[in-house]
């Protein structure tokens, strides 16, 4: 049994990771994989975040519901849509954002499975993977000058067939990139969704990493309030440190509330049952409780990615310089493969093969090694 099933390497990033975990130098820096660490290098938690793990029920660790915890739901609905009637958002509670991406393919195959998903690349990996089930159509999500390729994405979008699927990063952030469509790029976009019946899929995984939680979700509220066919996946693992509880919540604009919810618990019950209910019992408490200081503490790691990015920049060559433009956690650095590997064998700086760099990961105390070590490589 099992004889004929081919090996699968690990994901690129976690294989990275574990190279970094194993590697003795002590001089090594991870700048891989999308963690924010103090600036020690220690794992952060957010402070709200741990204080409210401490009023955590400890005598009910009963199931929650497959759809998810109603409270939940309801507070995430209401954080990154107010105001909004929900009686039209078919609403689910993930196993963090890689299940939002999962559910929604899910949702598509029974739906129609013919249609193809416009994908911007580079982009996440993993959604090469999630969506291989589908046709992908691929195109490229910078242009020439590196910025956001509207008239690239104009094209992918006149091209497409009525049922097909763009799929966007949330906000101005982008990985791997850290560049992407602006607010007044997505409404020239949006008459065109429309006239050719293009559903849009939303992957927001850094809520709160490009201009702030307000500025951040009015790049979900412009489609939602405009457009009929819309979704988006939500993380709170970088956002609210629940990286390894996998919280994440699926919003499904639609007028078949019931039906489309009836099929996401149905998947998840074939898979999971349910998703982990303590990060939910944590947003909860959070959002209901909290919400105005999280957004603050959100704020300040923003700022804090920003300022250790600029601090890096100032040591670095002229051609480095176009990051400043970057949002969020992550960039391209302008590095080979081959430059990338001496990094990582000759430094021990860890960067992912496409020279993706994660801001977060950048100490303060090491932005010397880390300028020298880059300039080393030139």
């Amino acid at each position: 049994m099992f004889e004929h099933l081919p090996y699968h390497p690990l994901d690129p990033i976690f294989q990275l990771l574990a190279e970094y975990q194993v590697d003795p130098r002590p001089e090594k820096v991870n700048l891989g994989i999308g963690l924010y660490a103090d600036h020690e290098g220690k794992p952060f938690v957010f402070p709200v975040v741990k204080e409210v793990f401490g009023k955590i029920d400890l005598h009910n660790f009963n199931y929650q519901p497959i759809g998810g915890n109603k409270d939940f739901l309801r507070l995430a609905g209401e954080l990154v849509l107010p105001g909004f009637d929900q009686k039209n958002l078919a609403l689910h509670t993930t196993c963090g954002g890689t299940q939002a991406c999962s559910l929604f393919k899910e949702l598509l195959l029974a739906e129609n499975p013919k249609s193809s998903i416009l994908l911007g690349t580079p982009t996440w990996p993993n959604h090469l993977v999630i969506f291989k089930n589908l046709s992908i159509k691929k195109f490229d999500h910078l242009n020439a000058q590196g910025e956001a390729n509207f008239e690239g994405y104009v094209q992918a979008i006149e091209s497409a067939k009525s049922g097909d699927v763009l799929l966007l990063h949330g906000g101005l952030t982008h990985n791997p990139t850290g560049r992407n469509l602006s607010l007044e790029q997505l409404k020239k976009l949006i008459p065109i969704l429309k006239r050719k019946k293009v559903f849009v899929f939303l992957d927001f995984a850094y809520l709160g990493f490009g201009e702030g939680i307000g500025e951040d979700r009015k790049y979900v509220q412009i489609f939602f309030d405009e457009l009929d066919d819309v979704a988006c996946g939500i993380s709170f693992s970088k956002n609210a440190s629940l990286y390894e509880h996998r919280i994440g919540v699926l919003i499904i604009k639609t007028n078949e509330k019931q039906a489309v919810e009836s099929q996401l618990q149905q998947f998840t019950r074939e898979s999971i049952s349910m998703a982990p209910g303590l990060g939910q019992e944590v947003m909860t408490l959070v959002l209901r409780d909290h919400q105005k200081r999280w957004s603050q503490e959100v704020d300040d790691v923003r700022r804090d990615m920003d300022e250790r990015k600029a601090m890096l920049l100032k040591e670095l060559p002229d051609e480095f310089q176009s990051l400043k433009e970057c949002r969020g956690m992550f960039g391209l650095l302008p590095l080979t493969s081959e430059q990338v590997q001496r990094l990582k064998n000759e430094y021990a700086v860890y960067v992912t093969e496409n020279a993706r760099i994660n801001f977060a990961g950048i100490l303060p105390g090491r932005v010397g090694y880390i300028a020298s070590s880059i300039r080393q490589v030139l």
